[in-house]
C-alpha cells in the first residue's frame, strides 16, 4: 500500500526498490498506509526525526499527529531562532511540543530510537510503517517521548536506545535485541 505496488509486483523478497531517506518521503508513505485504512485526516500524521546522533549511527523517530500545515516555532537546537515552517521545509519534520505561543503542536502516537542500519532496507521500513500505522489505528499516544527527546539531545542517545531495546526484548520474551547486533 505504501509503495503503490501489489504483492505480486514485489517479488519473493518484497522489495520494490523504494526506500525513504527524508522524513517528507517517509511521511508520504505513512500517509498512504493510513489512507488505505480509512484514517480520517491521514494527511495530518507525519514521521518526524531528530538527527543529532546520525553520525554516531542512530536516529530518533516520532510518529505524530500534527493538525497544522504551517507552524511557527522556536528552534529546538539553538533555542532562540524563531521559524515559520511548512511541509516543504526539512525542519517541519522535526517533532515540536509547542509553538511560539505555547500552543501544543504534536501529539506523539509512538516513537523509536533506532540504529540507522536497522531501517536502511525497504522491508525494515515497511515494518516500521506498519507498526506505526497500527498505533494510529489503536488511537494510541505516548507521554514519554519528550523526556526521551531531551535525553537524546543531551547526548544520551545510546542509553535511550538501550532502555527501549531492553523493554522491547522483555515484552517479546527474548534476550537479544538490536543493540547487541549493531
Amino acid at each position: 500500500m505504501a509503495y503503490g505496488k501489489s504483492l505480486a509486483e514485489a517479488g519473493p523478497t518484497g522489495d520494490t526498490g523504494q526506500i525513504f531517506v527524508a522524513m517528507k518521503d517517509a511521511t508520504g508513505f505513512f500517509q498512504k498506509v493510513l489512507q488505505g485504512h480509512g484514517i480520517p485526516n491521514a494527511d495530518k500524521y507525519i514521521i518526524a526525526s531528530v538527527d543529532t546522533a546520525n553520525e554516531d549511527g542512530y536516529t530518533l523517530f516520532a510518529f505524530v499527529y500534527r493538525p497544522y500545515d504551517t507552524i511557527t516555532i522556536i528552534d529546538k537546537y539553538d533555542r532562540t531562532t524563531r521559524k515559520t515552517l511548512t511541509k516543504e521545509d526539512r525542519s517541519f519534520y522535526d517533532p515540536y511540543r509547542t509553538d511560539v505561543d505555547g500552543r501544543s503542536i504534536d501529539t506523539i502516537v509512538d516513537w523509536a530510537g533506532l540504529p540507522i542500519r536497522s531501517y536502511d532496507k525497504q522491508k525494515n521500513q515497511a515494518i516500521m510503517l506498519t507498526l506505526a500505522a497500527n498505533r494510529v489505528l489503536e488511537r494510541a499516544t505516548r507521554d514519554d517521548y519528550w523526556q526521551a527527546e531531551q535525553r537524546w539531545l543531551d547526548g544520551q542517545f545510546g542509553a535511550v536506545c538501550s532502555e527501549q531495546d531492553q523493554k522491547t526484548c522483555s515484552i517479546l520474551g527474548i534476550k537479544k535485541g538490536f543493540m547487541k547486533e549493531y
